[in-house]
């Protein structure tokens, strides 16, 4: 389940807070979350 909006989907972690997020939550291009981009 994705740390920012709470989506059962493929989760990616944060390379800076280590959360487990979901692709929408997340930035490819940084490897970062959204809640750190």
């Amino acid at each position: 389940m994705c740390a920012i909006c709470g989506e059962p989907a493929k989760l990616y972690t944060c390379s800076l807070c280590a959360r487990h997020v979901c692709s929408g939550c997340f930035d490819e291009t940084h490897n970062v979350c959204t809640g750190c981009l």
